[in-house]
């Protein structure tokens, strides 16, 4: 969970290491989630992403999505 308090600027790293099931990226009402075509999951095991504050309430979410 990502709080309003956090720097515009921020950057969180994530990384999934098993190979059940995959990461997923979800957000709450009045906040924008920004990806290359709209993907919001991990591809797999041992895929990686950045998720930036660039906003109040809006994050880019960067990296190898499935």
């Amino acid at each position: 969970m990502f709080y309003r308090n956090n720097v515009i600027g921020s950057e969180f790293e994530f990384f999934q290491t098993s190979s059940a099931g995959y990461l997923l990226f979800t957000t709450s009402s009045g906040v924008t989630l920004n990806s290359k075509s709209g993907k919001t999951k991990l591809a797999g095991q041992f895929s990686g992403a950045t998720l930036k504050k660039v906003g109040t309430d809006a994050y880019d979410l960067i990296g190898d999505l499935g």
